[in-house]
């Protein structure tokens, strides 16, 4: 569809819907893309200096990402500005300097839940008000490298470090409370453990997807034990 600029690399995708508008994120230099899915035209609407690698697209068409040590900004379309806001990731006493942000997701409710690299936190992102609440970590690994919202409003991550092992876990918003589904195995059409899982996505029955990035990659597809449903209507 489109190319980026020079020899960038794109780290990171988020769709607007209502205007058909694609933002990417590239890097080395953080150039901040908006692709029209109508025209074709690509064009870079900013440069972030140490970016982090996640993109959201909120209800009212404005786009969330942070910084390198946490911080988040957000880019209003209709005014072209990108601003950085007063609130930042959680980390640990000392870490703010590398304190990134690995996954962002916009819940339902409009609530965005972000997982961070080093300290592999989960946290909540209230736009209302702009406070951001510590979740704790769902596993002993950092990086929680992806999140996903479940048709079951639950919160479905991976978790998993370098060299590490990842591990599929859940959060409920509703009890707060942790749910360690285990190492991503399969058994059919062959028997396959991934070590590795840096993507996620929910299908429209409420299926899970989830790819791996290692030598040998696969795409493996979870299914939670819900009823088939069609997807709920997003905020906005």
């Amino acid at each position: 569809v489109a190319l980026p600029p020079g020899e960038e690399g794109i780290t990171a995708l988020a769709y607007d819907a209502t205007n058909g508008t694609v933002y990417g994120l590239t890097m080395p230099t953080g150039s901040l893309l908006a692709l029209d899915c109508v025209s074709g035209e690509l064009r870079t609407i900013a440069r972030i200096q140490t970016a982090a690698p996640v993109l959201a697209v909120l209800p009212d068409g404005t786009v969330l990402g942070a910084q390198a040590d946490g911080q988040f900004w957000r880019y209003t379309p209709a005014d072209r500005e990108l601003v950085p806001l007063d609130a930042a990731a959680p980390c640990q006493k000392g870490k703010r300097h590398v304190a990134g942000v690995q996954s962002l997701v916009v819940s339902s409710s409009g609530t965005v839940f972000g997982g961070t690299s080093t300290d592999g936190y989960l946290f909540s992102y209230d736009l209302v008000n702009g406070t951001v609440l510590n979740h704790g970590k769902p596993n002993r690994q950092s990086n929680i490298r992806a999140l996903v919202e479940g048709h079951d409003g639950l919160i479905y991550g991976v978790v998993e470090e370098p060299q590490g092992m990842a591990h599929l876990f859940t959060y409920n918003p509703a009890t707060h409370a942790f749910t360690d589904l285990g190492v991503v195995g399969a058994s059919f059409p062959e028997h396959w453990i991934a070590h590795s899982i840096g993507s996620m996505s929910v299908g429209p029955f409420g299926e899970i997807f989830l790819g791996e990035t290692d030598s040998i990659s696969h795409l493996f597809i979870y299914y939670p034990p819900i009823p088939r449903q069609p997807p709920r209507a997003r905020p906005g």
